[in-house]
């Protein structure tokens, strides 16, 4: 039974990075260019038709949501400070993005564009990391709250 939820998890986690994957890439697409390509130009090139580079990019999103996914278990991992886990899994996060995003022709490889992918990146798992931060410190303190009383 173990198996077939590893399988799951693993269905479930691939859609969520199509999914997420195919709404940033619209979000993007249209507020940079003002119109919507199925997958960047530059990299569609690279395959003899569009319907197989964009196959590729959703498998490359599916794959983005796996090991992202599974980066989030990190957190459970109690003997580590929780600064180790959140570079630990920072670290699981950019560096496969940076991957992902070399591959689909996301920035040019300067250092303009990849000192903005790191900053906007950064930004951003920062953000959602603080936010998530104050969440699970109020759930503690709810809980500390009904033992005291």
């Amino acid at each position: 039974m173990k198996i077939i939820n590893q399988i799951f998890t693993i269905i479930k986690f691939a859609f969520i990075g199509v999914g997420w994957g195919s709404i940033i890439h619209y979000i993007t697409n249209v507020s940079i260019h003002n119109e919507f390509s199925p997958t960047v130009p530059s990299f569609a090139t690279k395959f003899d038709n569009l319907s197989k580079a964009v196959g590729v990019q959703l498998l490359l999103f599916a794959l983005l949501g796996i090991l992202q996914g599974y980066s989030g278990y990190i957190f459970e991992k109690e003997n580590i400070s929780l600064l180790t886990r959140a570079i630990i899994h920072y670290l699981f996060i950019l560096v496969p993005l940076f991957i992902v995003g070399n591959i689909l022709h996301w920035f040019h490889f300067t250092q303009k564009s990849l000192i903005s992918f790191f900053i906007i990146s950064t930004g951003i798992y920062f953000i959602i990391f603080t936010i998530l931060y104050f969440v699970e410190r109020r759930k503690i303190i709810t809980i500390n709250q009904k033992l005291n009383n």
